[in-house]
């Protein structure tokens, strides 16, 4: 099985109670990717799931913590390096994406994944060889 890099709005999906329908079937990706040992996520996806769930969600920081906690025993974590940034100012400039999601697709390239989970990009899209895929889009998962 690939690896596979999960966007922030899959994770925030998974705590989000608005939407249960959405909630269970990310709840349900991450626990196949976690199983699989095929998810990856990036410390940007930590941070802006942090924020979200902090201020957005409104969830105390000590539940925020946890929430942490379980994502990074469960998935292999790719910390952003200096080079990540100049490569995503690049990708942002050939493909018009914004820095933010820019900056997941060369982070998912260092992590060697050939599959980005995101219901924010293009479906179907193929970014310096790695496709993005929307997973409420898959017919089974």
């Amino acid at each position: 099985m690939d690896r596979v890099f999960i966007d922030t709005n899959i994770l925030c999906y998974t705590v989000d109670a608005a939407d249960i329908t959405k909630q269970n079937f990310c709840a349900k990706i991450l626990s196949k990717l976690s199983r699989s040992g095929t998810g990856r996520i990036s410390t940007q996806s930590l941070q802006e799931f942090s924020n979200v769930v902090i201020k957005k969600l409104k969830f105390p920081p000590e539940v925020t913590v946890e929430f942490l906690s379980s994502l990074i025993k469960s998935f292999k974590i790719y910390n952003n390096k200096p080079k990540n940034v100049q490569e995503a100012v690049r990708i942002c400039g050939r493909y018009q994406l914004s820095f933010w999601d820019s900056l997941i697709i060369s982070a998912a390239k260092a992590s060697r994944c050939k599959i980005v989970y995101s219901e924010d990009l293009t479906d179907g899209q193929i970014i310096d060889g790695v496709k993005i895929v929307n997973p409420f889009k898959l017919n089974d998962l």
